[in-house]
């Protein structure tokens, strides 16, 4: 398996993800999408290119984006989120996994990775 490489971009995204789940929808469905990104983190590191990673041309070359919400069936039934919005920026090689942003799936992505 390889190994996980969160930027510090990606780990504030992660802190202000939970923050605002948190603050909108309480602390336990801010728990609930914080065990959603780790099972994706997880799913990644297993398998990088698992169905659901997308390599856009609109993209920086070597970045892939995977939505979280193809991770939720892999979490326990009581503590699956409804309808998850973020997808995982990554790289990835033989050895790692490098995380580069954590990103709702509305934003404009390219804006958000220069």
């Amino acid at each position: 398996m390889r190994v996980l490489d969160v930027s510090i971009e990606a780990d504030q995204d992660f802190d202000d993800i939970l923050t605002f789940s948190a603050v909108q929808f309480g602390f336990a469905a801010s728990t609930r999408y914080a065990a959603l990104i780790g099972q994706a983190f997880n799913d990644l590191t297993e398998n990088p290119a698992r169905p659901g990673t997308v390599a856009s041309d609109d993209l920086p070359q070597g970045i892939h984006i995977y939505p979280i919400r193809y991770s939720r069936d892999r979490v326990p039934p009581p503590d699956r989120v409804g309808h998850p919005r973020h997808v995982i920026v990554f790289r990835f090689d033989d050895f790692a996994v490098q995380i580069v942003r954590i990103l709702h799936d509305a934003m404009d992505f390219p804006r958000h990775l220069n």
